[in-house]
Protein backbone atom coordinates (compact mmCIF):
# COMPACT_ATOMS: atom_id res chain seq x y z
CA UNK A 1 0.00 0.00 0.00
CA UNK A 2 1.05 3.44 -0.68
CA UNK A 3 0.20 5.80 1.42
CA UNK A 4 0.35 9.81 1.18
CA UNK A 5 1.47 10.69 5.41
CA UNK A 6 0.33 14.04 5.99
CA UNK A 7 0.90 14.02 10.37
CA UNK A 8 4.54 14.90 10.47
CA UNK A 9 4.40 15.25 14.10
CA UNK A 10 7.81 14.36 15.44
CA UNK A 11 7.03 11.45 18.01
CA UNK A 12 4.00 10.33 16.42
CA UNK A 13 5.92 9.86 12.44
CA UNK A 14 9.16 8.21 14.72
CA UNK A 15 6.64 5.34 15.94
CA UNK A 16 4.62 4.89 13.32
CA UNK A 17 6.14 5.12 10.42
CA UNK A 18 8.84 2.53 10.52
CA UNK A 19 6.11 0.13 11.54
CA UNK A 20 4.34 0.78 8.37
CA UNK A 21 7.73 0.58 6.48
CA UNK A 22 8.74 -2.47 8.24
CA UNK A 23 4.92 -4.08 7.29
CA UNK A 24 6.03 -3.10 3.41
CA UNK A 25 4.14 -0.28 3.21
CA UNK A 26 5.60 2.83 0.91
CA UNK A 27 5.02 6.01 2.56
CA UNK A 28 5.29 9.66 1.27
CA UNK A 29 5.61 12.35 4.23
CA UNK A 30 5.15 15.99 3.15
CA UNK A 31 8.21 18.23 3.04
CA UNK A 32 6.55 21.98 3.16
CA UNK A 33 5.46 23.32 6.39
CA UNK A 34 5.86 27.06 5.92
CA UNK A 35 2.07 28.16 7.03
CA UNK A 36 1.84 26.03 9.48
CA UNK A 37 1.82 28.30 13.00
CA UNK A 38 2.89 25.54 15.71
CA UNK A 39 6.47 24.77 14.36
CA UNK A 40 8.11 23.05 17.28
CA UNK A 41 6.40 19.71 16.65
CA UNK A 42 7.08 19.22 13.00
CA UNK A 43 9.52 16.19 11.94
CA UNK A 44 12.17 18.14 10.14
CA UNK A 45 14.88 15.62 10.79
CA UNK A 46 13.12 12.28 9.70
CA UNK A 47 10.50 13.46 7.27
CA UNK A 48 12.98 12.93 4.35
CA UNK A 49 14.73 9.57 5.93
CA UNK A 50 11.73 7.68 6.78
CA UNK A 51 10.44 8.56 3.32
CA UNK A 52 10.95 5.57 1.05
CA UNK A 53 8.49 5.89 -1.74
CA UNK A 54 9.58 5.51 -5.07
CA UNK A 55 8.33 7.40 -7.44
CA UNK A 56 8.56 6.49 -11.07
CA UNK A 57 9.88 9.83 -12.07
CA UNK A 58 11.96 12.34 -10.02
CA UNK A 59 10.17 15.06 -11.40
CA UNK A 60 6.89 13.48 -9.63
CA UNK A 61 8.80 13.59 -6.10
CA UNK A 62 10.32 17.35 -6.49
CA UNK A 63 6.79 18.25 -7.22
CA UNK A 64 5.18 16.35 -4.28
CA UNK A 65 8.07 18.52 -1.91
CA UNK A 66 6.79 21.26 -3.21
CA UNK A 67 3.06 21.13 -1.72
CA UNK A 68 2.45 22.55 1.27
CA UNK A 69 -0.45 21.00 2.76
CA UNK A 70 -1.45 23.61 5.38
CA UNK A 71 -1.87 26.98 3.46
CA UNK A 72 -5.25 27.83 3.23
CA UNK A 73 -5.16 29.63 -0.02
CA UNK A 74 -3.50 26.77 -1.66
CA UNK A 75 -5.68 24.68 -4.35
CA UNK A 76 -4.07 21.55 -5.47
CA UNK A 77 -3.69 21.32 -9.74
CA UNK A 78 -5.00 19.06 -11.69
CA UNK A 79 -1.57 17.48 -12.90
CA UNK A 80 -1.45 17.12 -8.53
CA UNK A 81 -3.85 15.99 -8.24
CA UNK A 82 -3.88 13.31 -10.88
CA UNK A 83 0.19 12.53 -9.76
CA UNK A 84 -1.58 11.84 -5.79
CA UNK A 85 -4.32 9.20 -7.34
CA UNK A 86 -1.84 7.61 -9.27
CA UNK A 87 0.56 7.10 -6.97
CA UNK A 88 -1.18 6.69 -3.20
CA UNK A 89 -3.58 4.17 -1.96
CA UNK A 90 -4.31 6.51 0.98
CA UNK A 91 -3.78 9.19 2.99
CA UNK A 92 -3.25 10.08 6.50
CA UNK A 93 -4.00 13.28 7.66
CA UNK A 94 -4.99 15.42 10.55
CA UNK A 95 -7.43 18.63 11.18
CA UNK A 96 -3.59 20.45 10.18
CA UNK A 97 -4.83 20.24 6.40
CA UNK A 98 -6.21 23.35 4.87
CA UNK A 99 -10.00 23.36 4.38
CA UNK A 100 -9.55 23.87 0.78
CA UNK A 101 -7.14 21.06 -0.04
CA UNK A 102 -9.40 18.83 2.23
CA UNK A 103 -12.84 19.38 -0.05
CA UNK A 104 -10.78 19.10 -2.83
CA UNK A 105 -9.02 15.79 -2.08
CA UNK A 106 -12.89 14.84 -0.65
CA UNK A 107 -14.53 15.05 -3.71
CA UNK A 108 -11.08 14.03 -6.41
CA UNK A 109 -8.79 11.16 -4.53
CA UNK A 110 -9.87 7.79 -4.96
CA UNK A 111 -8.59 5.85 -1.94
CA UNK A 112 -9.03 6.03 1.21
CA UNK A 113 -8.68 9.03 3.57
CA UNK A 114 -7.74 8.21 7.48
CA UNK A 115 -8.32 11.04 9.69
CA UNK A 116 -5.80 10.96 12.66
CA UNK A 117 -7.30 11.49 16.49
CA UNK A 118 -5.31 11.95 19.48
CA UNK A 119 -7.92 13.45 21.84
CA UNK A 120 -9.93 16.77 22.72
CA UNK A 121 -10.01 18.30 26.07
CA UNK A 122 -13.70 18.43 28.00
CA UNK A 123 -16.87 17.38 26.40
CA UNK A 124 -15.24 18.48 22.74
CA UNK A 125 -16.59 16.07 20.14
CA UNK A 126 -14.45 15.41 17.09
CA UNK A 127 -17.75 15.27 15.07
CA UNK A 128 -18.38 19.24 16.29
CA UNK A 129 -14.51 19.84 15.30
CA UNK A 130 -14.95 18.97 11.78
CA UNK A 131 -17.98 20.22 11.01
CA UNK A 132 -16.48 23.84 12.61
CA UNK A 133 -13.45 23.25 10.96
CA UNK A 134 -14.47 22.01 7.31
CA UNK A 135 -18.31 23.08 6.21
CA UNK A 136 -19.69 21.51 3.46
CA UNK A 137 -17.29 18.33 3.81
CA UNK A 138 -18.57 15.17 2.45
CA UNK A 139 -17.17 13.09 5.85
CA UNK A 140 -19.54 10.23 4.96
CA UNK A 141 -16.65 9.35 2.84
CA UNK A 142 -13.44 9.46 5.02
CA UNK A 143 -12.38 7.17 8.06
CA UNK A 144 -10.70 7.43 11.36
CA UNK A 145 -8.08 6.45 13.15
CA UNK A 146 -8.49 7.06 17.26
CA UNK A 147 -5.07 6.94 19.27
CA UNK A 148 -7.42 5.55 22.53
CA UNK A 149 -9.51 2.99 23.05
CA UNK A 150 -11.54 5.83 25.57
CA UNK A 151 -11.89 8.11 22.90
CA UNK A 152 -14.10 5.87 21.06
CA UNK A 153 -15.97 4.81 23.55
CA UNK A 154 -16.61 8.74 24.22
CA UNK A 155 -17.26 9.32 20.85
CA UNK A 156 -19.97 6.62 20.29
CA UNK A 157 -21.95 6.95 23.50
CA UNK A 158 -22.81 10.63 22.17
CA UNK A 159 -26.36 9.90 20.81
CA UNK A 160 -25.82 12.77 18.55
CA UNK A 161 -22.72 10.91 16.20
CA UNK A 162 -24.51 7.67 15.88
CA UNK A 163 -24.64 8.29 12.51
CA UNK A 164 -21.40 9.44 12.10
CA UNK A 165 -18.90 7.22 13.68
CA UNK A 166 -19.26 3.38 13.54
CA UNK A 167 -17.32 0.35 13.74
CA UNK A 168 -16.86 0.35 9.61
CA UNK A 169 -15.47 3.54 9.74
CA UNK A 170 -13.40 4.26 13.42
CA UNK A 171 -10.40 1.88 14.42
CA UNK A 172 -8.02 1.75 17.28
CA UNK A 173 -4.90 3.11 16.17
CA UNK A 174 -2.46 3.11 19.93
CA UNK A 175 0.42 5.72 20.47
CA UNK A 176 3.99 4.62 21.30
CA UNK A 177 7.79 5.99 21.13
CA UNK A 178 10.60 5.10 18.46
CA UNK A 179 13.17 2.74 18.71
CA UNK A 180 15.46 5.65 18.41
CA UNK A 181 14.26 6.94 21.87
CA UNK A 182 14.10 3.92 23.95
CA UNK A 183 17.55 3.19 22.87
CA UNK A 184 19.12 6.38 23.67
CA UNK A 185 17.40 7.22 26.93
CA UNK A 186 15.48 3.46 28.57
CA UNK A 187 16.22 3.66 32.12
CA UNK A 188 18.70 6.33 32.61
CA UNK A 189 16.82 8.49 35.26
CA UNK A 190 19.51 9.71 37.32
CA UNK A 191 18.20 12.22 40.00
CA UNK A 192 21.21 14.88 40.76
CA UNK A 193 18.58 17.70 41.41
CA UNK A 194 15.92 17.66 44.18
CA UNK A 195 13.52 18.89 42.25
CA UNK A 196 10.01 18.46 40.40
CA UNK A 197 10.47 18.10 36.32
CA UNK A 198 7.06 19.83 34.71
CA UNK A 199 6.54 20.63 30.99
CA UNK A 200 4.29 23.48 29.92
CA UNK A 201 4.44 24.93 26.34
CA UNK A 202 3.32 28.19 24.97
CA UNK A 203 3.05 29.72 28.64
CA UNK A 204 2.09 33.51 26.68
CA UNK A 205 -0.30 32.12 24.18
CA UNK A 206 -2.60 34.76 25.98
CA UNK A 207 -3.92 35.91 29.38
CA UNK A 208 -6.58 33.38 29.07
CA UNK A 209 -4.90 30.67 27.25
CA UNK A 210 -4.96 26.93 27.67
CA UNK A 211 -1.71 27.11 28.72
CA UNK A 212 -1.31 29.88 30.06
CA UNK A 213 -3.91 28.80 32.89
CA UNK A 214 -1.86 25.24 33.62
CA UNK A 215 1.22 27.53 33.99
CA UNK A 216 -0.87 30.29 36.57
CA UNK A 217 -2.71 27.51 38.41
CA UNK A 218 0.82 25.71 38.69
CA UNK A 219 2.37 28.44 40.19
CA UNK A 220 -0.54 28.76 42.66
CA UNK A 221 -0.10 25.29 43.84
CA UNK A 222 3.44 24.59 43.71
CA UNK A 223 5.81 27.61 43.79
CA UNK A 224 6.74 26.82 47.42
CA UNK A 225 8.48 23.56 45.92
CA UNK A 226 11.81 23.15 44.10
CA UNK A 227 11.26 22.79 40.06
CA UNK A 228 11.77 23.10 36.69
CA UNK A 229 9.58 24.29 34.10
CA UNK A 230 10.46 23.33 30.23
CA UNK A 231 8.61 24.03 27.32
CA UNK A 232 8.73 25.86 23.72
CA UNK A 233 7.76 29.08 23.00
CA UNK A 234 7.85 30.73 26.44
CA UNK A 235 9.03 33.73 25.33
CA UNK A 236 7.41 36.44 27.45
CA UNK A 237 8.75 34.23 30.30
CA UNK A 238 11.77 32.94 29.78
CA UNK A 239 13.72 35.24 32.04
CA UNK A 240 12.28 33.26 35.16
CA UNK A 241 15.25 31.12 36.58
CA UNK A 242 12.73 28.32 36.96
CA UNK A 243 11.75 28.22 33.15
CA UNK A 244 14.14 26.47 30.73
CA UNK A 245 12.93 27.38 27.60
CA UNK A 246 13.28 26.01 24.10
CA UNK A 247 16.03 23.34 25.02
CA UNK A 248 17.65 21.00 22.45
CA UNK A 249 16.35 17.21 23.02
CA UNK A 250 19.56 16.19 25.31
CA UNK A 251 19.09 19.07 27.33
CA UNK A 252 15.37 18.76 27.28
CA UNK A 253 15.53 15.17 28.86
CA UNK A 254 18.60 15.28 30.85
CA UNK A 255 16.03 17.62 32.58
CA UNK A 256 13.91 14.45 33.40
CA UNK A 257 17.02 12.29 34.12
CA UNK A 258 18.40 14.69 36.24
CA UNK A 259 15.00 15.95 38.55
CA UNK A 260 13.76 13.70 40.96
CA UNK A 261 10.19 13.32 39.68
CA UNK A 262 7.25 14.50 37.10
CA UNK A 263 4.49 16.59 37.88
CA UNK A 264 1.61 15.84 35.00
CA UNK A 265 -1.02 18.18 35.49
CA UNK A 266 -3.84 17.04 33.31
CA UNK A 267 -7.19 16.26 34.25
CA UNK A 268 -8.15 15.32 30.84
CA UNK A 269 -9.58 11.80 29.87
CA UNK A 270 -9.23 11.72 26.71
CA UNK A 271 -5.83 13.49 26.00
CA UNK A 272 -2.78 12.84 26.48
CA UNK A 273 0.73 14.25 25.94
CA UNK A 274 3.64 12.48 25.19
CA UNK A 275 6.17 13.49 28.30
CA UNK A 276 5.01 11.42 30.91
CA UNK A 277 5.11 8.25 28.51
CA UNK A 278 8.44 9.26 27.75
CA UNK A 279 9.51 10.18 31.34
CA UNK A 280 8.43 6.44 31.80
CA UNK A 281 10.71 5.52 29.69
CA UNK A 282 13.92 7.35 31.05
CA UNK A 283 12.74 6.04 34.63
CA UNK A 284 11.75 9.13 36.17
CA UNK A 285 9.06 8.74 38.51
CA UNK A 286 5.15 10.47 37.22
CA UNK A 287 2.99 11.90 39.78
CA UNK A 288 -0.43 12.38 37.33
CA UNK A 289 -4.20 12.87 38.33
CA UNK A 290 -6.73 9.50 38.28
CA UNK A 291 -9.11 11.80 35.65
CA UNK A 292 -5.77 11.67 33.32
CA UNK A 293 -6.28 9.72 30.23
CA UNK A 294 -2.35 8.36 31.40
CA UNK A 295 -4.35 6.31 34.33
CA UNK A 296 -5.70 4.11 31.43
CA UNK A 297 -2.04 3.13 30.46
CA UNK A 298 -0.92 3.20 34.37
CA UNK A 299 -4.15 2.43 36.27
CA UNK A 300 -2.51 0.77 39.41
CA UNK A 301 0.57 3.41 39.52
CA UNK A 302 1.13 4.45 43.24
CA UNK A 303 1.74 7.84 41.46
CA UNK A 304 -1.95 8.26 40.38
CA UNK A 305 -3.66 11.06 42.48
CA UNK A 306 -7.24 11.24 43.18
CA UNK A 307 -7.26 14.85 44.23
CA UNK A 308 -5.91 17.61 44.74
CA UNK A 309 -4.52 16.98 48.33
CA UNK A 310 -3.28 13.76 47.33
CA UNK A 311 -1.13 15.53 44.96
CA UNK A 312 0.29 17.74 46.93
CA UNK A 313 1.04 15.34 49.81
CA UNK A 314 3.11 12.49 47.48
CA UNK A 315 4.66 15.91 46.19
CA UNK A 316 5.91 16.46 49.41
CA UNK A 317 7.01 12.84 50.07
CA UNK A 318 9.23 12.36 47.49
CA UNK A 319 11.38 15.92 47.87
CA UNK A 320 11.41 15.06 51.88
CA UNK A 321 14.58 13.27 51.37
CA UNK A 322 13.55 10.27 53.84
CA UNK A 323 13.46 6.59 53.44
CA UNK A 324 10.10 6.76 53.25
CA UNK A 325 10.18 9.12 50.07
CA UNK A 326 12.48 7.04 48.70
CA UNK A 327 10.53 3.48 48.81
CA UNK A 328 7.66 5.50 47.22
CA UNK A 329 10.05 6.61 44.38
CA UNK A 330 11.32 3.29 43.59
CA UNK A 331 7.31 1.74 44.24
CA UNK A 332 6.46 4.03 41.19
CA UNK A 333 9.87 3.27 39.33
CA UNK A 334 9.05 -0.67 39.35
CA UNK A 335 5.48 -0.48 38.47
CA UNK A 336 6.41 1.54 35.24
CA UNK A 337 8.65 -0.49 34.04
CA UNK A 338 6.73 -3.17 34.29
CA UNK A 339 3.99 -1.19 31.92
CA UNK A 340 6.20 0.54 29.27
CA UNK A 341 6.59 -2.38 26.98
CA UNK A 342 2.92 -1.78 25.32
CA UNK A 343 4.98 1.87 24.57
CA UNK A 344 7.70 -0.24 22.33
CA UNK A 345 7.55 -0.62 18.36
CA UNK A 346 8.15 -4.37 19.12
CA UNK A 347 5.05 -4.75 20.58
CA UNK A 348 2.50 -2.89 17.76
CA UNK A 349 3.87 -4.05 14.93
CA UNK A 350 0.24 -5.35 13.52
CA UNK A 351 -1.53 -2.35 14.89
CA UNK A 352 -2.15 -1.21 11.38
CA UNK A 353 -3.85 -4.95 10.62
CA UNK A 354 -7.40 -3.55 11.17
CA UNK A 355 -6.83 -1.28 8.03
CA UNK A 356 -4.62 -2.61 5.77
CA UNK A 357 -6.11 -5.91 5.90
CA UNK A 358 -9.82 -4.56 5.05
Amino acid sequence: MRILYLLNHKTLTDFEVPILIKNGHEVYMSKNFKSLSVQNSINYTTSGFYSNFLPTHVTTLKLLDQIDFYSASRELTKIELDIINSHFDCIFLTCLISKKLLIQLSNNFHGDIYFRFFGLSNEESYKNLLFSLYPNCNFSRFKYLFSYQEIIDFEFSRKDNLNFFNNNNSFFIPLGLSNSFVTNYLDTYRPIKTQMCFVNSRIDDGPHSYYRNIYINFLKNFSGMPFVILGKNNTSVQDKPYIKNNLNDSDFYGEFQNSLFMYYHSKEERHLHYHPLEAAIIGLPVLFYSQSLLASIFPESPGVCYSDQEMMNKCQLILSNSNEGSSFINSIITYQNQNINKLFIGNNLNIFNIITNE
